[in-house]
């Protein structure tokens, strides 16, 4: 395997969306409405993206509390929607990403972020979770104006890079951002986490791992030098 620089997506790969989960309970009775609550922005960022339309990763957020409190049958007040879109700008990393990110500076590889939020909050979660250090470049979906897994964010990242799109690897958490970027023709690597599970209709990643501790030894073993 050649690989010039391993990408990384943001929200759950590297970050523990978790850390919302009191929030959660607070102001709509359940942790569960945040996977809910997620998911109904992923639904929503991948519809607009079909009908042509961009509309930031913090504005879908917004709207998407809105619908998902609708369906917890509650009453979410302006002050509880900006406690959990602040939350977004302090997850904590999950307790592997150091250590896996460790791994791969060492192997010499390039380490870089690509994620729908928008900078400041990228910035700002980076910055939070102690990880600027480990990734030198941040690429942000404000450039191509459409959001993951759209084909152009692939396309924005590799030409911002200077890199050839088989020699790129997304590690990610989410079979949809896998599924982006082989299109796009990148090597990938899924970090099931616990509890996500490959799509039998997505392309299969080219790694599986548990975690990033995992994965960084996997791609590492698979380097050619």
């Amino acid at each position: 395997m050649e690989l010039n620089a391993v990408v990384f997506d943001v929200n759950e790969t590297l970050l523990d969306l978790a850390a919302l989960d009191p929030l959660f309970e607070c102001h709509m009775g359940s942790s569960a409405w945040r996977r809910t609550w997620f998911n109904e922005m992923l639904i929503t960022a991948m519809t607009l993206n079909h009908v042509g339309r961009y509309v930031p990763f913090s504005e879908i957020g917004r709207a998407s509390l809105a619908t998902t409190a609708a369906l917890a049958e509650v009453e979410i007040n302006h002050s509880a929607v900006v406690e959990i879109l602040d939350g977004m700008r302090t997850l904590p990393a999950h307790p592997d990403v150091t250590a896996g990110l460790d791994r791969l500076s060492e192997a010499g590889l390039r380490l870089v972020a690509l994620t729908n939020s928008p900078p400041n909050v990228a910035e700002a979660q980076l910055e939070h979770a102690g990880l600027t250090n480990h990734i030198e470049d941040l690429i942000t979906v404000q450039d191509s104006q459409c959001l993951k897994p759209a084909h152009e964010v692939y396309a924005a990242a590799e030409k911002k890079l200077a890199f050839q799109p088989g020699s790129l690897m997304l590690v990610a958490a989410h079979t949809w951002d896998i599924a982006g970027a082989s299109n796009a023709g990148w090597q990938t690597t899924f970090l099931t986490r616990g509890h996500q599970i490959e799509h039998p209709l997505y392309p299969k990643p080219t790694l599986t791992a548990p975690d990033l501790a995992e994965a960084a030894e996997q791609i590492v073993s698979c380097l050619k030098y």
